[in-house]
């Protein structure tokens, strides 16, 4: 009896020190890595038809930020979305690139991707089409959905990334935290508008066609900076993917609760942060919310860079700090 209380003392121990290596020692809170950065991954490719090449498919690429020395066998994953209204931007943007290195210096590993712009949405935004408008949306989600797809697929295979798939988060930025919010909740038929219909059922529904088809696409978390869903009533009470939501009051591009969106002509409706932070309460979803009083949209972009940088430095550390406990839980909870 006492050799088996002994062994049990053991494996108790043994399982406290493997949770101590990975969360103790300020993993996932402080900056303790330098970083590694490997770019134009290729993770998938769609049809993205121009004037002149109406059968011209786009390659989509990614670029992987990792702790550089770092043995551990199981790294939980950010993939990151830049924003620019799915008109412009990319996945070296300032702001990508500093959220990307920040997360990688604390032990995670960083994806930013690449998706599909929509530059039609100039030209029909003057007429108000809301179908291209959604479909901007959707190619959108298509091409992040084949992201994670990819690292899913890199775990079964050749395992380069050594990624935790349990703990997979999508980040993004304005309409990448749009993309990644549609991807944890947008997910019935029913929910899918009707000028979406035509163009849904032939890029292959929720899932498209962006690549690694046949793997999952779970997630295990969202970072929404400055986002919005196209409807709060798409939040399903039995899906508990954790959200943190961040988000000024004056946004006047993404509507900071529930609003019409109006730039370039769009008229497009969106529930933003405050809206789906109080829905999330509602149905008790763990989530949670910071509010940049009178600021507007991106404040750690658009601003001088002093003052850039500070909203810069509070969004990271809000969102530290949510991720923090929901990774080292998680650690916690499968050792």
């Amino acid at each position: 009896m006492i050799k088996k209380i002994f062994l049990l003392f053991l494996l108790v121990t043994s399982l406290g020190q493997l949770f101590s290596q990975k969360c103790d020692n300020q993993r996932y809170y402080d900056e303790i890595f330098s970083v590694n950065v490997t770019s134009d991954i290729k993770f998938g490719e769609n049809a993205q038809p121009t004037l002149l090449k109406p059968n011209n498919i786009q390659e989509l690429f990614l670029d992987v930020y990792q702790p550089d020395g770092d043995t551990l066998s199981a790294r939980p994953l950010i993939i990151w979305a830049f924003g620019g209204a799915y008109l412009f931007g990319s996945k070296e943007s300032p702001d990508i690139v500093t959220l990307s290195n920040s997360f990688a210096k604390r032990g995670y590993v960083c994806a930013a991707i690449d998706y599909r712009l929509s530059d039609n949405l100039i030209t029909s935004g003057l007429v108000r089409n809301k179908a291209t408008q959604y479909e901007a949306v959707l190619k959108a989600i298509h091409d992040m959905r084949a992201s994670i797809r990819f690292f899913y697929k890199d775990a079964a295979t050749t395992n380069n990334y050594r990624i935790d798939t349990s703990r997979i988060y999508l980040g993004g930025v304005s309409a990448g935290a749009i993309t990644a919010l549609q991807i944890a909740h947008f997910d019935e038929l029913n929910e899918v508008p009707a000028e979406m219909d035509s163009v849904f059922n032939a890029t292959g529904g929720f899932e498209g066609t962006s690549g690694n088809q046949g793997y999952s696409e779970d997630i295990a978390g969202v970072v929404s900076l400055c986002g919005a869903l196209l409807d709060t009533a798409f939040i399903n009470p039995a899906i508990t993917t954790p959200i943190v939501s961040m988000h000024g009051t004056a946004d006047n591009i993404v509507p900071y609760g529930s609003d019409t969106v109006d730039i370039l002509n769009v008229d497009f409706p969106l529930d933003g942060s405050a809206s789906v932070h109080h829905k999330l309460d509602q149905y008790r979803i763990q989530n949670d919310f910071y509010t940049w009083q009178g600021a507007g949209h991106t404040p750690f972009i658009l601003n001088r860079p002093k003052k850039a940088k500070a909203y810069m430095n509070t969004t990271i550390w809000f969102v530290r700090d949510f991720l923090y406990d929901l990774v080292c839980d998680d650690v916690k909870s499968t050792n």
